[in-house]
C-alpha cells in the first residue's frame, strides 16, 4: 500500500530562468503525438505497464538494458522509444493509437509538449511556456547525489565512490588513454564513469542500471501551471570566457631586472606566508621539493613556466614548507590576473535571443513513503526522511554552488567585461532552499564537478574534453547582457512552501 505524501511549493526566480523546448526528434522520455507535438513519458508508470504486459521483468529489463547502451554512448537522444512500444505492440504515432486512451489514464503519457524554436522556452501542448516537474528532480537529484558523495568521501570508508576519488588522477588519465586508443568507443568510455557514480549512488552500491533499486523513485515532482505571459521576455545570451591579460605590469617591485637568482619565495597561505631564499637555502634539484614544484606547475599557471630559465631570476614563485606546501597546490584556487570577455566563433560572438522566464510559479512534490521504508528495509542509508529534509540538501548544495560563483566573479579582473553587477547579484544570498534549474547553469550547478579539486576538475576537462591548460575550470559562462554589459547568471530559482497537501 502507498503511503504519499505531497506538498506545494513556490518556485521564485532569482534570476531569469531559461528551459529549451523540444525539437521534434524527442528522443528517451518522449514519444511523437503528431508532427508538432509529443507525449511526456512518466518512467515509473512505463515501467509498471511493461511488468503488465508479461507478467514479469521482461520487458523492463529489455528497457533498461536498451536505455543504458544508449547513455553509454552518450547518445540518449537518438533513443527511438517509440520504435520499442512499436514492436511491443503498444504505441505508434501513425500504425497504433488503440492503447492511446489507456496508456493516458494509467498516467504512462503524463501531458503534451509542444516542438518549439532552440531559443524558445519549452511550451505545453497549448503553446504555453512551463516548467517541467522533470527539470525540478533533476536538480533535487544532483543536490541528494552531491551530498551522499560527499559524506561517502568524508567518512573515507572503501565503496566505488573513495576509490575511484582517492586514485583519481590515475583514473581518468587512464580513462583518456583508453579513448585514444579507441576512439570509436570514446563517448562510451567517458560516461562510464558519471553512469557508473549515478547507479552507486542511488542503488546501494550496485553499478548495474537497475531503475527498481533506485531510490529516489519514490520522488515524484508535477509540472508548474503555465507561466503567465508578463514573466516570460526574450533576453540577449551570451557565452563568455576568461582569458589571460597582459601581464607585463605585474612583476614584483622588490627586484630588479639584473637580478640572476631567487630572491623570495612565498606562499598561498592564509594571512600570507613568506620565506627568504637565502634564509632558508632551498636546493630546487632535490627530489625533496621535484614534486612540490611539478604539482606546482600544473596549479599556479604560466608564471611557473620562469623556472624553466633555470637560475635566473624568478618573479614572484609561490611555494611553501614542506608541511604546507601540498595543500597550497592541490586546494588553493590560483588567483591571477583573468578577466572575463565575450566568447567568439569565426569573428563572431556567440549570444542568442533566448526567451527566459522572470517570475513566480509553484509546484507539487510528492514522496512515496512506502518505497522509502522498502529501501531502508532493504538496508539503503537514505539520506532524508522527508520533504523538509531533501530541501535542506538542496539549501547545502544551492550554498556550495552560489558561493564557488561568487567567488569566481570576485577573483577575477574587469580589464575587459565589468562584472559589477554579477558580483552585487552573488552578494545577496537567497534565505530559503534554492538552487540552479535549466539551460547555461553550466557543470557547477549540474553536477558533483565541485567535489573535485581545482587541479582534478582542470584534469577532467584537459583529458577528456577540451585541453584549456592550466586556467580555472571552468572557464566559461553564459550570461544575461543588458545594454552591452553582463547582468545576471542564469537559473537560480528559490523555494518556499505553501502547504502540505494530505
Amino acid at each position: 500500500m502507498s503511503i504519499i505524501k505531497s506538498a506545494r511549493y513556490k518556485i521564485r526566480t532569482c534570476s531569469p530562468v531559461h528551459i529549451k523546448g523540444k525539437d521534434i526528434d524527442y528522443g528517451e522520455g518522449f514519444v511523437r503525438r503528431n508532427q508538432s507535438t509529443a507525449w511526456a513519458l512518466d518512467a515509473d508508470k512505463l515501467g509498471e505497464l511493461l511488468f503488465r504486459e508479461t507478467g514479469d521483468l521482461t520487458l523492463v529489463k529489455e528497457y533498461a538494458d536498451l536505455l543504458e547502451k544508449y547513455a553509454a554512448q552518450n547518445k540518449l537522444k537518438e533513443f527511438n522509444i517509440e520504435l520499442f512500444l512499436s514492436k511491443k505492440g503498444i504505441y505508434h504515432h501513425k500504425d497504433n493509437r488503440s492503447r492511446e486512451k489507456e496508456l493516458i489514464e494509467s498516467g504512462v503519457f503524463k501531458n503534451i509538449v509542444n516542438a518549439t524554436e532552440t531559443t524558445h522556452f519549452i511550451k505545453n501542448g497549448y503553446g504555453q511556456p512551463f516548467i517541467p516537474g522533470s527539470a525540478i528532480k533533476g536538480m533535487l537529484r544532483t543536490a541528494v547525489m552531491y551530498h551522499i558523495i560527499k559524506e561517502a568521501l568524508e567518512k573515507g570508508n572503501d565503496n566505488y565512490i573513495t576509490i575511484f576519488f582517492r586514485d583519481f588522477n590515475k583514473n581518468i588519465t587512464g580513462l583518456a588513454n583508453q579513448m585514444k586508443k579507441d576512439k570509436r568507443r570514446a563517448n562510451k568510455l567517458k560516461t562510464e564513469f558519471s553512469k557508473t557514480l549515478q547507479n552507486f549512488t542511488f542503488q546501494n552500491g550496485k553499478t548495474g542500471m537497475d531503475p527498481a533499486r533506485d531510490f529516489f523513485r519514490a520522488v515524484k515532482v508535477k509540472d508548474t501551471p503555465p507561466l503567465s505571459k508578463a514573466s516570460m521576455k526574450f533576453k540577449k545570451i551570451t557565452l563568455t570566457s576568461l582569458i589571460q591579460v597582459d601581464e607585463k605590469q605585474k612583476e614584483d617591485d622588490t627586484f630588479s631586472d639584473s637580478d640572476e637568482r631567487i630572491g623570495v619565495i612565498r606562499a598561498l597561505g592564509e594571512g600570507g606566508v613568506y620565506v627568504e631564499y637565502k634564509d632558508q637555502s632551498f636546493d630546487f634539484t632535490n627530489q625533496v621539493y621535484n614534486k612540490k614544484i611539478s604539482m606546482l606547475k600544473k596549479n599556479l599557471n604560466k608564471k611557473i613556466k620562469i623556472l624553466e630559465l633555470g637560475g635566473k631570476r624568478i618573479k614572484k614563485f609561490e611555494i611553501l614548507d614542506e608541511t604546507v606546501a601540498e595543500k597550497t597546490a592541490d586546494d588553493q584556487k590560483v588567483k591571477d590576473n583573468y578577466s572575463l570577455a565575450k566568447k567568439e566563433r569565426y569573428g563572431e560572438v556567440i549570444d542568442f535571443d533566448t526567451e527566459v522566464f522572470n517570475g513566480v510559479s509553484e509546484f507539487q512534490i510528492s514522496i512515496d513513503y512506502s518505497i522509502l521504508n522498502n529501501m531502508r528495509d532493504a538496508g539503503y542509508d537514505l539520506p532524508f526522511s522527508d520533504l523538509n529534509a531533501l530541501m535542506e540538501l538542496v539549501r547545502a548544495f544551492g550554498d556550495k554552488v552560489w558561493q564557488e560563483e561568487s567567488e569566481f566573479f570576485n577573483e577575477n579582473q574587469d580589464d575587459i567585461l565589468d562584472c559589477k553587477a554579477l558580483r552585487e547579484f552573488y552578494a545577496r544570498m537567497p534565505e530559503r532552499a534554492f538552487s540552479r534549474i535549466g539551460w547555461g547553469t553550466g557543470i557547477n550547478g549540474l553536477t558533483v564537478d565541485l567535489l573535485l579539486k581545482e587541479s582534478q576538475r582542470q584534469l577532467l576537462r584537459n583529458k577528456l574534453f577540451h585541453d584549456r591548460g592550466e586556467t580555472p575550470a571552468p572557464k566559461s559562462r553564459r550570461l544575461l547582457f543588458e545594454e552591452d554589459l553582463p547582468r545576471y547568471p542564469l537559473g537560480w530559482v528559490e523555494f518556499e512552501k505553501i502547504e502540505e497537501i494530505e
